[in-house]
């Protein structure tokens, strides 16, 4: 039997069309559906259809991500979920008709070949085979494919060519994952933006400098936090609120992150460490006083199932944004925090 929110399912109609659509798209989903609401030895209980169509696909493939051979693409279901029905019907003709390939464009779901671009910049560095690259879920190839695409449009002149080397190295030697590699990566270059240096001797020299000299300063930047078991998916802003208000500390999940948006949205050049200890304090907390009293301007569920929140200054004035994403298991961290008038 399956219940959702407490309600028993006794026919595939009772489902929503939404959630029909997206369970035909699960290998085997159609046939467990069946075999669960007429069993009289197994109960199910959900709380939404979307939970019930995560439980099938992690239950029947061991898996939180869908794959869908025909399209070549590898998302979460809520992902899926977010899309409006008549492009959902459209991506379950597994066709790669233009027309799913401009739904596939519109949703920034990117198939296989898309994510490959990734890999070809690593290989442009020699770096592909290093150990941080051997293990990678989505995540972290969509983290590298947006670097790729970024970094891999910049002008390739001797000295770019020679930045992107080391950066490379720089970052191999502050992550244990793609993604902070990735973070690594864009520090490198957001230092150089602020510190500028034609030879490869300074730039290496300014950013160490920078690294070491800032590098206790973040860890107060660095902090996640998780919301409680059975969280409301439907108002996350909301849980966010309360569990700032409770006193729980937001920050970036790395530091590398946490030093780039420290650098590029201050005026953190100082030595004097007191003064730097204060920038990152007002820093941090009108990035709290945003989130806490800001408004949501968008919500978009990304193709791994995090769902981003932008929030926006609900005053005219200070102004300032921050991106915060949200993962499956409810661990929030930040992704982006711009905020005004700080020195």
């Amino acid at each position: 039997m399956i219940y959702v929110a407490n309600k028993l399912m006794e026919s595939m109609g009772a489902f929503s069309h939404r959630f029909r659509l997206i369970a035909e798209l699960v290998v085997g989903g159609p046939q467990w559906l069946r075999f669960a609401m007429f069993s009289h030895t197994d109960t199910y209980m959900v709380g939404s259809e979307a939970e019930l169509l995560a439980l099938m696909q992690e239950g029947l493939h061991a898996s939180s991500q869908m794959l869908l051979t025909e399209l070549n693409l590898l998302t979460d279901p809520f992902k899926l979920w977010s899309l409006p029905e008549e492009d959902l019907a459209l991506l379950g003709t597994a066709r790669r008709e233009h027309s799913v390939l401009d739904i596939l464009a519109k949703y920034n779901l990117f198939d296989f070949n898309s994510l490959r671009v990734g890999e070809v910049f690593l290989e442009s560095l020699g770096i592909l085979d290093k150990a941080v690259f051997q293990v990678m879920n989505l995540s972290d190839r969509l983290a590298l494919m947006d670097l790729a695409l970024t970094a891999g449009n910049q002008d390739a002149d001797k000295i770019d060519i020679q930045a992107k080397e080391e950066a490379s190295q720089f970052a191999l030697q502050h992550s244990q994952n793609a993604r902070e590699f990735v973070a690594g990566f864009r520090l490198y270059f957001a230092v150089l933006e602020k510190f500028p240096a034609r030879t490869r001797k300074t730039r290496l020299k300014r950013v160490q400098i920078v690294w070491e000299d800032y590098n206790e300063l973040c860890d107060s930047l660095v902090e996640t936090f998780t919301l409680g078991k059975g969280y409301d998916s439907k108002d996350l802003s909301m849980e966010i609120k309360n569990a700032l208000a409770g006193l729980r500390q937001i920050g970036f999940s790395n530091k590398s992150d946490a030093l780039r948006n420290l650098m590029q949205n201050t005026l953190l050049k100082c030595q004097d460490q007191p003064l730097a200890r204060k920038i990152v304090s007002d820093y941090m907390t009108a990035t709290v006083n945003l989130i806490s009293t800001g408004k949501v301007e968008s919500r978009e569920v990304l193709q791994d199932g995090v769902t981003r929140l932008s929030f926006a200054s609900a005053l005219a004035a200070p102004g300032g944004m921050a991106l915060v994403d949200i993962d499956r298991q409810g661990l929030v961290t930040l992704a982006l925090a711009i905020v005004e008038n700080i020195l």
